[in-house]
């Protein structure tokens, strides 16, 4: 079932009231944003959009973390997004398969340290997991690092040091692995 009104306010999404299947409420100002409301009463903005003869829906987030005008923010972005001949369902699908640097830091310890000593495998053990800047819970993923700058300077302050060894010791491994590393990671300021 789906519903069209004139704009999504605060007072639509408290009146939508959850059914026996979901359903969507459709924004008339702006094609492609809408609610989706669950038979659980959960509320979640989504765009919508048609791309290659595919309709792709992203959820933007749950009502109560996003108010309807930021969602309505967000959703703009996104079907700027679009607008401009990109995919951001293709983009997020492709992120949640990259490699997290948590799982090529498991890798790089596992079989990148073969032809270290013990004592330095145990201090990159150390370094890589289990100091207090350790790097594997940093939540980029390896094949966006460039794009995702912005994000890192945020805690680049605390972590920098142990990044920049971490960096290149896996960029050591990954061009003894045949991989090949085209772009630096950003030189400190």
């Amino acid at each position: 079932m789906e519903v069209t009104v004139p704009k999504i306010t605060k007072k639509s999404v408290d009146a939508a009231k959850p059914k026996d299947n979901e359903y969507f409420i459709w924004d008339d100002d702006l094609a492609g944003f809408g609610l989706r409301v669950f038979p659980s009463g959960k509320k979640s903005y989504v765009v919508q959009y048609r791309q290659h003869r595919r309709t792709r829906r992203i959820a933007i987030g749950a009502h109560g973390v996003f108010t309807p005008d930021e969602a309505r923010k967000e959703a703009k972005g996104v079907l700027g997004e679009v607008a401009r001949g990109g995919d951001p369902a293709e983009v997020k699908a492709r992120a949640r398969e990259d490699m997290s640097v948590a799982d090529l830091c498991d890798k790089y310890i596992a079989e990148g340290c073969g032809h270290k000593k013990a004592s330095t495998i145990e201090t990159d053990t150390v370094i890589v997991f289990e100091s207090d800047n350790h790097v594997a819970p940093i939540e980029m993923r390896l094949l966006r690092l460039r794009q995702s700058h912005r994000d890192f300077d945020e805690r680049r302050c605390v972590l920098h040091s142990s990044l920049q060894w971490i960096i290149h010791q896996v960029g050591v491994y990954l061009r003894r692995l045949g991989v090949g590393v085209t772009e630096d990671f950003p030189d400190d300021d």
